[in-house]
């Protein structure tokens, strides 16, 4: 109903008006089952980083960028992250899960199973639900006091129902397309780490041949890599 058409009285001009601003606003909530149902039907994912730690645990800041990929699957959610300075590979192909450290010259490979406990990771992959996993809160007031009706982009907090060895809460910048351009994840002893994800291109890997995604998501270290099984 278009009322700037009637006269009306103050009182209920105000009423009408505040009903009307109450009905834009998207709670923490609404922003997390939107974020859930763009991130579900997606079958894989790909963008760019930036990544920052800091903290007083954490020694001096430590910066790091490249590129990730996400792939969902019947057989186990496969990522790869392409870490440039300093040169890491992190790969898991759903059964195993491999980390180069080219300055240290070793890969250590273990079972990917570990990785369902990495929230990022459980997410991006399909394998995570935020309503099931976290409380879903405002953002905390350091980041801007949020409004939640007119921001382009929005800032909510998950805490973990579980206790989490190296998570004490996580908070997400979520744009207008229901994709995360920013994650701030802070452990126990305050050392946050910052990821900016730039460049994002859901489905990115629609239509890959299967041999093209074995290869995207493993990885052959250089000769004379120390190889270490866990």
């Amino acid at each position: 109903m278009n009322i700037s058409r009637f006269i009306l009285p103050p009182l209920i001009l105000l009423t009408l008006l505040c009903q009307a601003a109450i009905g834009q606003i998207e709670y923490p909530t609404d922003i997390a089952r939107r974020l859930q149902s763009r991130y579900d039907h997606m079958t894989s994912l790909n963008f760019r980083f930036q990544q920052n730690v800091t903290g007083q645990m954490a020694g001096r800041d430590k910066t790091a960028s490249g590129e990730a990929w996400f792939l969902k699957g019947q057989d186990g959610g496969r990522m790869r992250w392409n870490y440039a300075a300093p040169q890491q590979v992190f790969v898991s192909d759903g059964r195993e899960l491999s980390m180069y450290f080219a300055e240290l010259k070793q890969m250590i490979i273990s079972d990917s199973d570990a990785l369902d406990q990495e929230l990022t990771y459980s997410f991006f992959s399909g394998r995570g639900n935020l309503e099931r996993d976290f409380y879903i809160l405002p953002a905390d007031e350091e980041y801007g006091l949020q409004d939640y009706a007119k921001a382009a982009v929005k800032i909510i907090k998950l805490k973990p129902k579980k206790d989490q060895a190296q998570v004490e809460d996580i908070h997400l910048w979520v744009n207008a397309e229901s994709l995360i351009e920013r994650i701030v994840i802070r452990d126990h002893l305050d050392t946050r780490t910052t990821l900016a994800i730039s460049a994002i291109r859901p489905d990115a890997l629609a239509g890959l041949a299967a041999s093209a995604a074995r290869q995207l998501f493993s990885f052959n270290p250089p000769s004379g890599t120390e190889i270490i099984r866990q």
